[in-house]
């Protein structure tokens, strides 16, 4: 052996790795290409109540350190068409799981931002938009989300809390007011007048228009909480919802209407709450 080779060997014995007796040198594991059994069960495009509610069942175990090939493939199926033979019920259900985990991940999976927007902007199922505009609130928190995207989504919560007629409307302003810093924008507080004085807002929206505006402190909503609590055919959330909003905007010449309640056994707490609040 000469002297370089000899030099050679003794550098390589150096960095080396030594094994135990009998141990083999193994590959490096190979990247996940297929999802998973588990993502594939729920990703299947037949199914009926039975295998809808496992679905479910395995979508409640998964944990955000899923795979990115598993959330790729539950992403893809997200946005599919309802499939056939899946109950309406469970389909949304599953499309509202789904979007809950991939956001509850360390690393949004490519692509998510992009669908969970394009969803709240105009899926043509009203319940699969709602759950959308629910989601985007999470989704414009995460400091990674890219300027143009953040622009979207706001523009999308906006376009839909101008939707009259549709119980979307109230969940758009209600991520709309999670979202704003400060106080209340004008243009928020014309989104909430203009739902509370439209004959065509349903009441659901209309209820959440009041959490919306009592969180935000809006004072000009008293009128409409008086109408609503003095129409006989008010529903009960939407005069729970009432109340609240005169908590923050009434005055002690609302006592008398507000007493009126008391008697209510659901209404009671509400109306209690709303006399403390104003000193009466």
């Amino acid at each position: 052996m000469t002297r370089r080779h000899s030099r050679w060997l003794a550098a390589f014995s150096a960095c080396a790795v030594i094994l135990p007796a009998g141990a083999r040198l193994r590959a490096a594991p190979a990247e996940q290409t297929q999802p998973s059994a588990m993502v594939a069960l729920i990703t299947q495009l037949e199914g009926n109540d039975t295998s809808a509610r496992r679905r479910l069942e395995i979508l409640h175990g998964l944990s955000p350190n899923i795979s990115s090939t598993d959330a790729a493939a539950l992403l893809a199926f997200a946005v599919l068409p309802k499939p056939d033979g899946l109950p309406e019920v469970f389909w949304h259900a599953i499309f509202n799981d789904i979007f809950d985990l991939l956001l509850r991940m360390k690393n949004l999976p490519g692509g998510t931002d992009r669908e969970l927007i394009r969803a709240a902007a105009g899926n043509p199922d009203p319940v699969l938009r709602d759950y959308a505009l629910q989601k985007l609130g999470h989704l414009m928190r995460r400091s990674s989300l890219p300027d143009a995207l953040r622009a979207n989504a706001l523009e999308a919560v906006k376009n839909s809390a101008g939707t009259a007629g549709r119980n979307m409307q109230g969940t758009a302003l209600l991520t709309w007011q999670r979202l704003e810093t400060g106080p209340a924008s004008s243009e928020f507080r014309k989104a909430v007048m203009a739902c509370l004085q439209s004959s065509e807002a349903t009441e659901p929206a209309r209820t959440a228009a009041f959490q919306a505006g009592s969180a935000a402190g809006m004072r000009e909503t008293a009128p409409a909480a008086r109408q609503a609590l003095q129409n006989p055919r008010s529903v009960t959330p939407l005069k729970l919802s009432a109340m609240a909003a005169l908590a923050v905007a009434g005055t002690k010449e609302d006592a008398a209407l507000l007493r009126s309640f008391l008697s209510d056994n659901t209404c009671r707490p509400a109306a209690q709450a709303a006399l403390s609040k104003l000193g009466l």
